[in-house]
């Protein structure tokens, strides 16, 4: 899949926005405090599709050591990778999927 088909996907059902040449968020009208709304992104890396959070959720949840973030995403079925939470994009429950982590983090770091 092409990142502008997958792009196409995302779209039935999310609305999106442009953040650069390689990345478009992806809005899910959730938050994870209240006040800071889940960074979702579709990133195209070259040789894979992935989504992610850019960081923003190690951000919002600084207490958490590296050592739990990676155990949590592994658990979970994602990565973390350079302070990132990623997964490889293949259809929309990805999406799904990525959203239900991150209510996951948000209700067990409040």
């Amino acid at each position: 899949m092409t990142y502008e088909e997958a792009l196409e996907l995302i779209r039935t059902e999310y609305e999106t926005q442009k953040d650069s040449k390689h990345a478009e968020i992806i809005y899910t009208g959730l938050t994870y405090d209240g006040c800071n709304g889940f960074c979702v992104a579709l990133y195209n890396n070259g040789d894979e599709l992935i989504l992610t959070d850019f960081g923003e959720t190690k951000e919002i949840f600084d207490e958490v050591e590296e050592k739990q973030w990676i155990e949590l995403c592994s658990e979970h079925g994602f990565e973390f990778r350079h302070w990132r939470i990623v997964r490889r994009f293949t259809s929309l429950r990805d999406v799904e999927e990525f959203i239900e982590f991150l209510d996951f983090i948000s209700e067990e770091f409040r």
